[in-house]
């Protein structure tokens, strides 16, 4: 019997010591200590002792970037709407610089189209765009939507200044533009406070009083935040107010808005100069990014995507580049000498 007891408790034994220890949260910090010098005077000792503590944090962090202002290639003036197309080639509108801009997730810069001005191919106050899975690229400016290859050849156009079922109101260089699941083409009329849904050829089908600066369409929610509010309102496809999101301080006026790839996370840019992550209830996840001018800084993120490996691409208006931050673990040990003193009476 006293052999059975013994063989049990071996088992227990070795079970445990199998047993891997309870990792340590992703925020715990953890320290080590050593001693680097001791000296001794009569019955004085001091040591003077290195205590290293490391944190490891789960974040966003700066990646890369390109851009800055200008009109050369690869340079941007007044950076406004910047969208994937089906390949995951970035689409960039340009405000000021009257053109699109393509490029690949490293910021190598593939090709380019539009010049100032009011005819076919030409843009004035560009801000919107969006590509469907056909490869059509669609544009919104003060009163137009034009229609493009991927290549940029012309293809269509509709709209005209006004009040009326197709037309759109001054302060269209706010205005946005996407793409529902359908096809069907909704645009944020900013200047007639509303929003209009059109079908590929132009034919206006709908109209809502939905009004924001910023809008995201992922799935069948449409999402618009808007500023001078400081609220981020989500809409079904009929256009049904289905959920309100703030004011909040995490994110006031929020500007630029982008959803991760499965639609389950809110990236929200701000007054702050911050970026606001949420998830689709509202909760705030946390908030990342430093306001600032340099180059790993942020300062009026105006439009936001998330490619399938997790990269944020956020468009800064302030410096015209496109900044890319990645999600990660970073490590950052902090190091201290403590001086002890003992005396031995």
């Amino acid at each position: 019997m006293k052999f059975i007891y013994g063989f049990l408790l071996l088992l227990v034994m070795l079970f445990l010591a199998a047993c891997p220890a309870k990792p340590a949260s992703p925020t715990d910090p953890t320290a080590s200590t050593n001693t680097v010098s001791s000296t001794t005077n009569g019955n004085v000792v001091t040591n003077v002792t290195q205590v290293v503590t490391t944190t490891i944090s789960t974040n966003y962090f700066y990646k890369r970037s390109w851009g800055g202002y200008g009109s050369a290639d690869g340079q941007m003036n007044a950076v406004g709407d910047v969208v994937f197309g089906p390949d995951y080639q970035i689409y960039v509108a340009e405000y000021f610089g009257n053109r699109i801009q393509v490029f690949d997730t490293n910021g190598n810069f593939l090709r380019k189209w539009g010049t100032a001005g009011t005819g076919n191919g030409q843009f004035s106050t560009l801000n919107g765009i969006a590509v469907s899975t056909d490869g059509k690229v669609y544009s919104i400016e003060d009163s137009r939507i034009q229609v493009f290859t991927t290549n940029g050849v012309y293809l269509n156009k509709w709209g005209s200044s006004g009040t009326g079922d197709g037309q759109f109101g001054s302060g269209g260089g706010d205005s946005k533009i996407a793409i529902d699941p359908t096809g069907n083409i909704w645009v944020s009329d900013v200047g007639n406070s509303r929003t209009q849904k059109f079908d590929t050829n132009g034919t206006f089908l709908a109209k809502y009083s939905i009004s924001g600066e910023s809008m995201r369409m992922e799935g069948t929610n449409y999402w618009v935040g808007a500023g001078a509010a400081g609220t981020i309102k989500r809409y079904d496809t009929s256009g049904n107010l289905n959920l309100t999101l703030g004011p909040s301080a995490n994110y006031p006026q929020p500007k630029g808005l982008g959803l991760n790839q499965t639609g389950n996370r809110l990236f929200v840019g701000n007054s702050l100069n911050k970026i606001a992550v949420l998830d689709t209830s509202g909760t705030v996840q946390f908030v990342f990014g430093t306001s600032g001018t340099n180059i790993n800084e942020l300062k009026w993120s105006t439009a936001i995507l998330q490619d399938n490996q997790s990269n944020l691409y956020i468009a800064n208006g302030y410096d015209d580049r496109i900044k890319v931050f990645t999600w990660g673990i970073q490590t950052n040990a902090t190091t201290n000498f403590v001086t002890t003193v003992v005396t031995n009476n």
